[in-house]
């Protein structure tokens, strides 16, 4: 036993007891098994029904008013009490998480554990493998949160309504549907809509499709070629296309910094391409002015390049004399 936290422990326990008791002088003469006392300290403090006697533990009535000052004193309970349909469900309006305290023919009980879930969806894990089959159980669990859908049965992972369900509270909880629904476009575009990084979780099947990718780009998803087949990143025509949608990352590629005409197009949509370019394209006259006149930047300022700017972005207004120094 930890003893420093046992002191600790005890010490807070003496101090929660003198704001009930006051006047109890010696706290540590302290009778955990009489009734009447119990019940007033559970009704205040019902973390401390796990010092209540055996016989206390057993009470209904010590129990149920532990459990509605903190629904996880249930697991202080006698096995007894932890099988009270009545009690389970006061602990789990509550807290839908103190349903792992309950008895397991109640956690096969569908009254006790949809009031779970309608509380905290992630409860879900607590249910019996027969009511995380329960299709009105889990879409009400996931209609609370999304990526309950992870405690979910194989079955209703691939169901169509629970996945949208699901991915509709939260997209992050595609990563939990079967590989069915994430091979579906629909579903995988409705996560990507609300968080560009739930692309990750696309089937292979749709990572391999250009046209999804490029759907996905117009979504704002920028990062599709971290998740793209070799060969598609090897494509020069598919790279100018997705530039097209401000990818300009594409030409972060080792083997495109180098290529003019895909530099050219990038800086066309975004003068920030420039910094990807080898060292000789960013030093190319076309390739730094397209630059410029694209967002003015340059990587490297000249007296002819700063009036080009003024030009561009300041429509000739007098800012100040360019120093080089």
């Amino acid at each position: 036993m930890d003893t420093k936290r046992f002191t600790q422990r005890s010490c807070f326990i003496s101090k929660a007891l003198a704001l009930i008791f006051p006047e109890i002088e010696k706290i540590d003469s302290f009778d955990y098994s009489k009734k009447d006392i119990m019940l007033k300290v559970v009704q205040e403090f019902g973390f401390l029904l796990e010092f209540a006697s055996d016989e206390l533990k057993n009470d209904r009535d010590i129990v149920s008013n532990s459990v509605r000052n903190l629904a996880f004193s249930l697991q202080f309970a006698s096995p007894d009490l932890k099988n009270d349909r009545e009690i389970a469900l006061i602990a789990v309006v509550q807290d839908g998480y103190a349903l792992q305290y309950i008895s397991s023919e109640l956690q096969r009980d569908k009254i006790v554990v949809l009031s779970a879930v309608n509380q905290n969806g992630h409860a879900l894990q607590y249910a019996s493998d027969d009511l995380k089959n329960d299709k009105k159980i889990v879409l009400s669990a996931v209609k609370k949160s999304g990526c309950a859908l992870r405690y979910a049965s194989d079955e209703l992972k691939s169901d169509r309504e629970v996945v949208l369900a699901a991915i509709q509270e939260n997209s992050w909880a595609l990563q939990f549907a079967n590989d069915e629904m994430k091979s579906c476009e629909e579903i995988v575009m409705k996560a990507i809509k609300e968080q560009k990084g739930t692309i990750q979780f696309a089937s292979k099947t749709l990572l391999s499709d250009k046209q999804f990718l490029i759907e996905a780009l117009k979504l704002g998803c920028d990062n599709v070629l971290d998740y793209a087949p070799t060969e598609f990143i090897e494509d020069k025509e598919f790279i100018l296309q997705t530039i097209k949608y401000q990818n300009v990352g594409a030409v972060r590629f080792c083997h495109y910094c180098r290529n003019k005409e895909v530099i050219l197009e990038a800086v066309k949509h975004n003068g920030f391409a420039l910094w990807y370019a080898s060292e000789e394209l960013q030093k190319d006259p076309e390739l730094v002015m397209k630059a410029l006149q694209c967002n003015g930047y340059v990587l490297e300022y000249s007296v002819e390049l700063y009036q080009e700017r003024i030009e561009q972005c300041y429509y000739g207004s007098y800012v100040g004399v360019y120093n080089h120094d």
